[in-house]
């Protein structure tokens, strides 16, 4: 039986076979045709004829259910426009009737994809009315809150998967519905909200699996609302009550269980557990959920260059908001540290980025304080006179001259000739932080486009 078949007849309980099909009567009821009708293993065509007599219409294209699957019966008062829709959805034709014949067409060709949407949504519409008790009604509820979700619709989508929820009736359609709607909450990061669907799931789930997983992605959600303990403590009962069956299993809990660590504040357990999945396979340790508590955890143990590092990893798997995020992320670490190189160059990577202003508020912020931005009128035969006459200048004005010396040359003449300066006030300035230089230099290589060279000198080689 088709899956549109088993959802149909799942509305309709089996009842004793007849031997010339099933009991039929037809009558009208407040003005309105309405069937009641037994029978176990019906063939589709068989039941309509005998409909089509009980009505007293004949019957047209019964020849194209000939090879239609066979139905179960039991319909009390149900108008024969929605028995003739179950019927065509069930068997894939559009069965249509007026006081005269009932007719067996095949189904539309070459239908507008929003018609046949518009079609489908009305079609599970009636469904829901005409058997609001039935686990058909369920799983309509259930399609219909997916073209919502599709559609963009959250909150239409939500309440069609809450309707199809009912506390004293397990159900397919119920899991499914439950399965759906915490995703779309927990993608919105309504964490509580999602934690109560999924407690749901986890109680009235038929199978172990489902049951099994549903904890455990409750014990995430409880994570990300940062009640760590009360996270741990459902993973333990997990994996003492549903040992994980796969090693895959085993390591996507331990992913949970990081975060879970997090929560509870304890950074040097969460990456130890960060390193066990690592050991199990490397792709693990470069997983985007992995690099990303790795650097909560590194900053929340204090390891902040470190932790700048793995969000600026983070960032390279990412794109939109989770992108400027992590850059974001990285540059405040990186300036915390006192790493004003990774500061400007994590400005560079994320000057596309419009959600990244906190990344270049930082970068302006090092430029100002290293004088990168200083003295644009200055020529160059002015700054090497005064460069010159350097001996006189503190440590860090001799610095800030030479890094505008080089973007002078670079300006004036060849940005080789900028390089070649700034590896001669390189070997005079050693054992001084000779930031700005480096950036000026990779600056003058970025505005003429040699990005292999800039990289070079953002990452401190050699050039």
């Amino acid at each position: 039986m088709s899956t549109l078949l088993s959802s149909i007849a799942a509305a309709i309980a089996l009842a004793p076979t007849f031997a010339d099909g099933a009991r039929v009567d037809v009558r009208t009821a407040d003005g309105a045709t309405v069937v009641d009708a037994a029978g176990a293993a019906v063939e589709p065509a068989v039941f309509l004829r005998q409909i089509a007599d009980a009505s007293e219409r004949t019957l047209a294209g019964a020849e194209l259910l000939a090879d239609a699957d066979r139905v179960d019966v039991h319909l009390h008062e149900r108008p024969l426009e929605s028995v003739l829709l179950a019927l065509g959805l069930a068997t894939s034709t559009s069965i249509s009737f007026d006081d005269r014949t009932i007719t067996i067409s095949p189904a539309r060709a070459h239908v507008r994809p929003e018609d046949a949407d518009l079609d489908a949504r009305a079609a599970w519409l009636r469904i829901v009315r005409d058997f609001p008790e039935q686990e058909a009604a369920r799983g309509a509820r259930l399609e219909l809150g997916r073209e919502q979700e599709r559609l963009g619709h959250d909150e239409a989508a939500l309440a069609h998967y809450d309707a199809a929820v009912r506390a004293d009736v397990a159900s397919p359609a119920m899991e499914l519905a439950l399965q759906a709607s915490s995703d779309l909450l927990a993608r919105r990061g309504e964490w509580g909200e999602a934690q109560r669907r999924l407690s749901q799931l986890a109680v009235h789930a038929s199978s172990e699996s489902v049951r099994a997983a549903a904890r455990i992605a409750t014990a995430r959600a409880l994570a990300m609302q940062g009640r760590g303990p009360e996270a741990l403590a459902l993973l333990d009962a997990v994996d003492l009550s549903y040992p994980p069956h796969t090693e895959r299993e085993a390591q996507d809990r331990l992913l949970v269980r990081a975060r879970a660590e997090l929560a509870a504040g304890d950074a040097p357990r969460a990456l130890r557990v960060l390193d066990q999945r690592a050991a199990a396979h490397k792709s693990l340790g470069l997983a985007a959920e992995d690099l990303e508590l790795r650097a909560r955890a590194l900053e929340l143990g204090g390891s902040t260059l470190e932790a700048s590092r793995a969000w600026l990893a983070c960032a390279s798997l990412a794109s939109g908001r989770a992108r400027a995020d992590a850059l974001a992320s990285a540059a405040r670490l990186a300036s915390a540290g006192g790493d004003d190189l990774s500061v400007l160059f994590l400005a560079r990577l994320a000057q596309s980025e419009p959600a990244a202003a906190p990344v270049q508020r930082a970068a302006s912020d090092v430029r100002k304080r290293l004088q990168l931005d200083g003295a644009p009128a200055d020529t160059v035969e002015a700054l090497e006179g005064s460069w010159k006459k350097r001996a006189g200048l503190a440590p860090a004005e001799r610095v800030a001259l030479a890094a505008r010396c080089v973007t002078a040359v670079a300006r004036a003449r060849t940005v080789d000739d900028a390089a070649q300066f700034a590896r001669s006030a390189l070997n005079e300035l050693d054992g001084l932080d000779a930031t700005p230089v480096r950036a000026a230099l990779a600056a003058s290589y970025e505005r003429r486009g040699q990005w292999s060279a800039a990289a070079r000198v953002w990452s401190g080689g050699d050039f």
